[in-house]
């Protein structure tokens, strides 16, 4: 090779850059010189390529931003002949632009073949004014209805940008506008080495290309971001290939039948277990956030510590999202016995350091040609992959355990002598501490502390130890030369990691304790925790995109998933309030978000209201797609109870939510006080439940309009019809199911005798239409109650 792969993987990111450029109109990016080679090179006529004039242009304006010990000549030569290709680098990338696409382009010898190059002139087309897509409004599953075609803001990645917008009105002016955003930015990448710059480029890339469509004459619902990033990926993956061959050329480099790719996946399991496992109330929100933290944090640590082992970079992990991660990795010679020393070293880490309470899986890869990545074959490869992991599942930890024996050898010695630590029952006592806890949960909590107040993390993956030595958490980023992440904040220069971590502050220096979140409630001072996730995830991975399926889309669906989840969410939770004008950030607490579900515990009416808003941004993120959902489950309990409790009740209801089934229509649906309902119907019961609040609420001399027992025998009746409904044959005929069966009469009766306003007695009868609107009216009166009891 007559380059590095530094150069290569810079060339890559940047081979498209031309067409931002075009499409924002930068006359001054533009060179006659590169017009006329590419007017040259182009049988099919050199316009379709006009972009590869702008890259160039760009290329040679700011070389000087470029790492140094880097051929900016080279890079830009790399970049701008991606649709003329000549040597063997060139066709590198040449190829990887075809894959990135996931088309059935692969085999690109024969240029003449290649339809793009047909494409009518872009000027007559308005090419600049086709919006990106919004990759969640195409997603349809069989048996839904389809949604209605939405399209991404022209904005940076920020906020609320994410979600979709029916306006598709997009200019030259919008694009300039985001393209002086950009630039600016760009410059200051300058003075950093390759792994800064690479990691830095790509959050630049992320921010501002995300909606900003690859292809313009084709479906334009693949982001120029994606589409750089696979490219990056497969041109790492092909240099590592190919770099020793002696004689390189293109006709090796299109071979489509050549294994030159592994795609493996990664994944840890026992997360919600190992999570919720606190031994003590002491200091449980702290291990609750540092525990789910550290478990995103290993999972781009392990992704990160693979990649550098197979020579490639950051753009090599495809998907990583809620404990998994899908690594593109060359396929060369010694790969397979490479990942199986990972595998055990991994294994035996995770043995040693979380006594068998989390397990890691590193499936043994997918072997994938050019031929598997196009449209035809795509689906299969996918399916593979998912096949594969959940092969490695059934030898889960093998290697390690073979490698170091028994999980509990090493500790009993320590946990005869010491006894176990009182926060995780898992490791022995340390003497030494104030609180008897280990080291593993002490620094835990330090860092749980730490979350939310530090602003920049360092995430050491040049080997695999101790969890507080891996990671660093400052106020600021001074570390810059320490290769760091901004965290949440958008700084240009460093890269940036979306965390969800949002709690409730007491004073500048202390969180409030759940007891306090709790008497924060109105009325009945209790805790709520709320689950919820994407319903039916793997199908809509797996089948939503249809014969669309590539590596680009099905990478832009993870990112889109895990930043709705995490960064948005963190904003959500900042700057949306509760009915009463409370924000949810000063009594929510965030356990843990992100991939495709979340979990959150706080006062308990601004859970219920966060329930009912947060679906409500998930159906403007997607426009109100239909085969994109979510279900969820509440519980509420006493702060004193401990968190595992409130947290498998909540599961218990998310499961329940899952069952869901109301006029053929599946999941979608909400679980709380132990009624089930969709999101409509949840929506429509905390309105009655504020009517039946006011209700029983006590005015200045202590009235109230209907008392506290009337709308207390409502649950009674609730729980009668959902007995009728449930038809248990061992009460048929009983008296007690001749009771449950007249509840209607009973309710009429309660109702009519102690009820005198005519208007609120009418109102309050409709819930005696029928069996399910009484069940479902217990989500209400239990609102109501629960607003107007002080304990």
């Amino acid at each position: 090779m007559n380059c590095k792969i530094e150069e290569i993987i810079i060339a890559a990111y940047l081979h498209d850059v031309g067409k931002f450029a075009q499409r924002a109109d930068i006359k001054e990016l533009y060179n006659e010189k590169f017009e006329n080679y590419c007017c040259k090179h182009h049988k099919g006529g050199w316009y379709t390529h006009q972009h590869a004039v702008y890259t160039e242009g760009f290329l040679e304006k700011y070389k000087n931003i470029l790492p140094d010990g880097i051929d900016v000549n080279l890079i830009r030569d790399l970049a701008g002949h991606h649709h003329n290709p000549s040597t063997p680098e060139e066709w590198i990338i040449a190829v990887a632009d075809r894959l990135s696409s996931g088309s059935d382009r692969c085999n690109i010898l024969n240029d003449e073949n290649d339809s793009s190059n047909k494409f009518a002139d872009e000027s007559k087309l308005k090419f600049y004014e086709k919006p990106m897509v919004h990759l969640l409004s195409t997603l349809h599953l069989e048996g839904k209805e389809k949604s209605q075609l939405a399209y991404c803001k022209m904005k940076a990645l920020d906020k609320d940008s994410i979600l979709a917008t029916t306006d598709k009105k997009i200019s030259k002016e919008d694009y300039k506008k985001l393209w002086e955003e950009f630039e600016n930015d760009f410059v200051k990448l300058q003075g950093l080495d390759f792994e800064q710059f690479e990691k830095s480029l790509l959050t630049l890339l992320e921010r501002y290309w995300w909606c900003i469509p690859s292809a313009t004459n084709v479906d334009s619902d693949v982001s120029l971001f994606q589409h750089a990033k696979t490219t990056a990926a497969f041109s790492s993956a092909l240099y590592r290939y190919y770099e020793k061959e002696e004689h390189l050329d293109e006709f090796k480099i299109n071979d489509s039948k050549d294994k030159k790719f592994l795609f493996v996946n990664g994944d840890i399991s026992g997360i919600q277990k190992y999570i919720f496992d606190l031994k003590s109330a002491s200091d449980s929100a702290k291990l609750l956030r540092s525990k789910s933290f550290e478990l995103w944090a290993l999972s781009e640590i392990l992704s990160e510590l693979i990649c550098k082992e197979f020579g490639v970079t950051n753009a090599n992990i495809v998907t990583s999202a809620g404990g998994k991660f899908i690594l593109l990795l060359p396929n060369c010679k010694g790969s397979k016995e490479k990942l199986a020393k990972i595998q055990t070293n991994v294994e035996e880490y995770f043995i040693k350091e979380f006594a068998g309470k989390l397990a890691v899986i590193i499936s043994d890869g997918v072997e994938a040609n050019t031929e598997d990545l196009n449209q035809n074959n795509a689906k299969d490869l996918f399916n593979k992959i998912g096949t594969e992991c959940d092969r490695a599942k059934q030898k889960k930890m093998q290697k390690g355990i073979s490698k170091c024996g028994a999980v509990l050898d090493s500790f009993y010695y320590d946990l005869q002598k010491n006894g176990e630590c009182p926060k995780c029952g898992v490791f022995a006592k340390n003497l030494k501490n104030e609180d008897e806890e280990c080291d593993n949960c002490k620094k835990l909590i330090e860092i749980g502390k730490d979350l939310t107040k530090k602003s920049v993390v360092k995430l050491d993956s040049t080997g695999l130890k101790h969890f507080g030595q891996m990671v660093k958490l400052y106020k600021d980023e001074s570390h810059k030369n320490e290769n760091v992440y901004s965290i949440n904040k958008y700084k240009p220069g460093l890269p940036l990691l979306f965390l969800p971590y949002v709690a409730p502050w007491k004073n500048e220096t202390e969180l409030k304790t759940f007891a306090e979140i709790a008497e924060e409630s109105n009325g009945n001072k209790k805790l709520a925790m709320f689950k919820a996730d994407i319903d039916n995830l793997g199908l809509v991975f797996a089948t939503s995109l249809g014969k669309r399926i590539s590596i680009s889309r099905y990478a832009d669906l993870s990112f889109m998933l895990h930043y709705f989840f995490s960064a948005f969410y963190a904003w959500f939770v900042e700057n949306h309030q509760n009915p009463d004008g409370v924000y949810y950030s000063e009594v929510i607490y965030t356990v843990f978000s992100g991939g495709d579900d979340l979990c959150v515990i706080g006062a308990w009416n601004s859970i219920l209201y966060f329930a009912r808003d947060f679906q409500k941004a998930l159906c403007e993120f997607t426009n109100y797609n239909p085969s994109v959902t979510v279900s969820g489950g509440i519980s509420l309990c006493s702060a004193n109870i401990p968190v595992n409790v409130i947290a498998k009740m909540s599961e218990e209801n998310l499961e329940k939510s899952k069952e869901y089934k109301n006029g053929g229509k599946l999941k979608n649906a909400i679980t709380v006080f132990d009624t089930t309902v969709n999101w409509e119907e949840y929506s429509a019961c905390l309105k009655d439940g504020e009517w039946l609040d006011s209700l029983v609420e006590k005015d200045e001399k202590g009235q109230q309009t209907v008392s506290t027992g009337v709308v207390y025998k409502m649950i009674d009746f609730s729980n009668r019809a959902k007995s009728v409904q449930k038809g248990n044959i061992k009460d048929l005929l009983s008296m007690k199911d001749i009771k449950n069966k007249t509840w209607k009469s009973h309710f009429y009766y309660i109702i009519s005798r102690n009820v005198k306003n005519e208007t609120i007695r009418k109102k309050l009868l409709r819930f005696a239409e029928n069996d399910e609107e009484m069940i479902k009216s217990k989500i209400a009166v239990s609102y109501a109650l629960y607003k107007n009891r002080e304990n």
